[in-house]
């Protein structure tokens, strides 16, 4: 059973904003952190990694979705 055209719409535009906005969240923790503790650029190139690999589970996740619903 295929899903809906607007739910599809929907997790795209889920990945469209959540991808970046992972990204960003991490490399910003860690520059504040670095930030605080002086650490730089050490914490920022962690939060970045940390980001992106959150980015990529949510997109796993989404691919995953579509898959089932295009059973």
């Amino acid at each position: 059973m295929a899903g809906s055209p607007i739910r599809k719409f929907g997790l795209y535009l889920n990945l469209i904003y959540s991808f970046p906005a992972a990204v960003a969240v991490g490399a910003g923790g860690g520059w504040l952190l670095d930030r605080w503790l002086g650490t730089a650029p050490w914490l920022v190139f962690f939060g970045f990694l940390l980001g992106l690999g959150a980015a990529f589970t949510v997109l796993y996740q989404t691919v995953e979705r579509l898959k089932r619903e295009k059973e």
